[in-house]
């Protein structure tokens, strides 16, 4: 009913309304952080209601309609049969500790399997997520000392112990980590979940919401320019 009400508006030139938006925290620096000055530009009395998390975390509000979009990573299972789910881009893994960390000097993973380890929740069991990176690797299961579920707690964690985390690639290209945190310079390379978009399917957007959408989109190379987590740039929107 809020969206029917605020489709009439938006369609007549009153550009307000609400917008509720959740974001892995990966999409919050490779995502949010783009295409944020866009929406504003357009919609700049339409508040926006922003939530941290993964999907297992999200998913009954997003169900529920009280959430519009998703956009972050997704369990590596099969996709719910209600959701309308769109692969934005591909992404890679990093190993991340704080600055002047004292295993900077590694260059393998096996360097690191003595290590304090921490993870987040993409899964719903937390050894999941290093898991089948060490097993592919053939190196033993760390020891997993910490789970956070919002970057906030990641990057207290981080900062104030000699905990590691294997983090998507933005983690560390982000202004706000800058002299903080620092990339362990490994050899091996490590894919990362891709950065989805999901939305619930038969839940109709406002035009508020088809612009965020859109902007994701364009940002993501969907109008057929190839794009990678190396390449996202909006700011010539």
């Amino acid at each position: 009913m809020r969206r029917a009400r605020e489709s009439v508006r938006q369609m007549s030139g009153d550009l307000d309304g609400e917008l509720a938006l959740g974001f892995s925290i990966a999409a919050h620096f490779g995502v949010l952080s783009e295409v944020l000055p866009a929406f504003k530009r357009r919609y700049p009395n339409v508040r926006l209601r922003l939530v941290e998390g993964f999907f297992p975390t999200l998913e009954t509000d997003l169900r529920n309609g009280l959430l519009d979009v998703y956009v972050g990573p997704m369990p590596d299972v099969g996709h719910p049969a209600d959701m309308s789910v769109s692969k934005l881009f591909d992404n890679r893994r990093v190993v991340v500790g704080r600055c002047n960390h004292p295993l900077q000097g590694a260059r393998r993973l096996s360097d690191l399997a003595d290590a304090e380890w921490m993870t987040t929740s993409i899964t719903r069991d937390a050894t999941d997520e290093l898991r089948q990176v060490f097993t592919e690797a053939g190196v033993k299961m760390p020891r997993l000392i910490y789970q956070t579920q919002s970057a906030l707690s990641a990057l207290v964690t981080l900062i104030h112990t000699d905990a590691l985390a294997m983090m998507p690639v933005q983690w560390v290209e982000a202004p706000l980590v800058k002299g903080w945190l620092e990339r362990i310079p490994l050899e091996e390379e490590f894919v990362a979940p891709p950065i989805m978009m999901v939305q619930r399917t038969g839940l109709g957007m406002t035009p508020a919401g088809e612009y965020f959408v859109h902007l994701v989109q364009k940002l993501s190379g969907q109008d057929g320019t190839p794009i990678d987590a190396n390449s996202l740039s909006f700011r010539q929107f």
